[in-house]
């Protein structure tokens, strides 16, 4: 059932609000990213890697790591996409499960949602919301991303973008689970999530 999809943690970005390293930010004391991981693992998953750039992948040797190429740095999660789409990562698999570092609300039950709707050539988001996102791997989607590259500096190159010119199923789910797509940008926004667990 998973052997096809290829799962990525999103932790090249360059938490500019937050002022520190998301991915090492202690939550019900795990790691943002440790967190995820566990749950990729406990959904079944063999391996999970981590998309860094290459200034701060010296944070994540103990992980399977993939550098983004540098023509893709500071591009968002897009150019993360952008990169591991025109590497060799994806050789294997029919799809990517990419999910932001900065989610620490993400259940398993919703990931197992996703991964449970998936088919050949479609692409799987909750309805409102572009990650988590199993995108699918085809020469169509790297063609619509390639000239979404085009306009790299652009508005254009975004994740709405590439959604909206691919066959996208967005799943409906219920408001209780609201929560779990935050994502955790500021100081702020971190100190509420322990208000939030209480």
């Amino acid at each position: 059932m998973l052997s096809h999809i290829l799962p990525i943690i999103l932790v090249g970005g360059k938490s500019s609000r937050m002022g520190i390293n998301k991915a090492f930010l202690k939550f019900n004391k795990h790691y943002f990213l440790d967190y995820i991981i566990n749950i990729l693992y406990n959904i079944g998953f063999n391996k999970v890697y981590v998309s860094c750039n290459y200034k701060n992948y010296k944070e994540y040797i103990k992980y399977n790591f993939i550098i983004d190429y540098n023509n893709y740095f500071n591009l968002g999660p897009i150019g993360a996409i952008s990169s591991i789409l025109f590497g060799k990562y994806y050789k294997y698999y029919t799809h990517i499960l990419f999910i932001p570092v900065d989610m620490p609300f993400l259940n398993k039950n919703l990931l197992l949602n996703l991964i449970m709707h998936c088919e050949k050539f479609v692409t799987v988001i909750y309805n409102m919301y572009n990650f988590p996102l199993l995108l699918c791997i085809s020469n169509f989607v790297k063609t619509i991303i390639y000239n979404l590259y085009l306009h790299k500096y652009h508005y254009l190159y975004s994740i709405n973008n590439l959604l909206c010119n691919i066959n996208v199923r967005s799943l409906e789910f219920n408001s209780i689970y609201n929560l779990s797509f935050s994502n955790i940008n500021t100081p702020l926004e971190f100190k509420e999530i322990f208000f939030y667990n209480s």
